[in-house]
């Protein structure tokens, strides 16, 4: 039998942690979870802790499909037995109550300077034509504007040439 107080990592393989997945179809869903994203965690603290957080997001996640109007698409991630906070750490590093929005002035646009819209679809899923790439994980680096920028570039060199590369 394992120590759980000893600062040894803990996973999935442990038989406690295995028969009370066996009862619980939300621990079997949490195991599967721990398997494709290689979770490990440090204690059998950590593990119910991660598991409660994992409960309480399913559940939102959950709320979140049954509720959607739009064509978003809601689903399991790596960052499911995470909390709030602790991804607005991760994902979020820069204090974006710094920016001053006094600075920016809107951008005035006239449309007589553009092409007429006229004959051309009211919208385009760009997906449906296999010209954009799966969203990439920066991580903590706080760099979003860099993938955005590469997303379009990426997607602009697919509709060029007609073949998306991964």
């Amino acid at each position: 039998m394992k120590n759980f107080d000893d600062k040894s990592n803990f996973s999935i393989e442990s038989q406690e942690v295995e028969s009370a997945i066996a009862e619980n179809e939300y621990y079997q869903e949490f195991a599967i979870f721990i398997r494709e994203y290689n979770k490990v965690y440090e204690n059998v603290h950590e593990f119910e802790w991660r598991f409660q957080v994992f409960v309480e997001n399913l559940n939102k996640l959950k709320t979140m499909q049954s509720n959607n109007t739009t064509t978003a698409t809601f689903g399991i991630s790596q960052f499911l037995d995470h909390t709030e906070d602790e991804l607005k750490k991760m994902l979020m590093p820069f204090d974006y109550n710094l920016i001053n929005e006094e600075d920016y002035q809107p951008i005035r646009v006239n449309d007589s300077e553009y092409p007429s819209r006229e004959g051309r679809p009211k919208e385009v899923d760009w997906r449906a034509k296999n010209v954009v790439t799966q969203v990439k994980n920066q991580g903590s680096c706080g760099s979003c504007w860099a993938f955005a920028v590469t997303a379009v570039i990426e997607s602009q060199n697919a509709i060029h040439n007609k073949k998306l590369v991964p």
